[in-house]
């Protein structure tokens, strides 16, 4: 099953980038001074062609495993994790930090989302009081980044420095 490259270029749009078949053929083919009528005939045949109805086939379940294989991390791997982390924050008796790291591994696959307020505004409208409690919530979320950080191996002063920095 050999197929030019034109051809080639016909299936990718089709199967990787999703397009129809005559926006993949207008950017496969010089098809400038075709009218959309002739494009669309000639997108319709190439791809009733068998070698090229094939090779958009091949394509799209690669194209469909590796999307699977970015996504990677399931629910049930999220939880089956979490739960090892938790094992060995028990046996290290650091709870915290075990169930921070589930947690964020969690939000990071997209399972579990945090809603928070946010308010925009000048801060000449916000009482000393609630800018103490502003900053004390993001030295706490520092922190809480910080053990999340040295439990995964990270270099916890990568993240805290720029951080503290700004927080003052």
């Amino acid at each position: 099953m050999v197929l030019t490259a034109k051809q080639e270029a016909f299936c990718r749009a089709i199967a990787v980038e999703g397009l129809n078949q005559s926006a993949a053929y207008s950017k496969a083919y010089d098809a400038a001074k075709m009218t959309a009528k002739s494009i669309s005939e000639a997108a319709s045949r190439l791809a009733a062609d068998s070698k090229v109805a094939a090779r958009i086939a091949v394509i799209s379940e690669g194209a469909t495993a590796v999307a699977v294989k970015k996504a990677g991390l399931t629910l049930a791997d999220a939880m089956g994790e979490a739960g090892e982390l938790l094992d060995g924050a028990k046996a290290a008796g650091q709870y915290s930090a075990g169930v921070a790291a589930a947690k964020l591994r969690a939000q990071l696959a997209g399972h579990l989302v945090e809603r928070k307020e946010v308010r925009s505004g000048p801060l000449e409208d916000v009482d000393i009081q609630r800018l103490l409690a502003m900053k004390a919530q993001a030295e706490a979320d520092l922190a809480r980044a910080g053990e999340v950080a040295d439990f995964m191996g990270d270099s916890a002063a990568t993240v805290d420095q720029p951080v503290r920095r700004a927080i003052g």
